[in-house]
């Protein structure tokens, strides 16, 4: 049986960053996706 991955959450404050918010999930999604590809994390 494969063992269950961790489940991983994000808080990010984003109090008068609106500025800078879309890179900051652009970047954040693709740390993501590579960590959800090589099967370090859940989805």
């Amino acid at each position: 049986m494969k063992p269950t991955l961790p489940l991983v959450t994000i808080v990010v404050p984003c109090y008068n960053e609106q500025e800078v918010l879309k890179d900051t999930i652009t970047q954040l999604s693709s740390v993501l996706d590579e960590l959800r590809k090589e099967e370090l994390i859940s989805a």
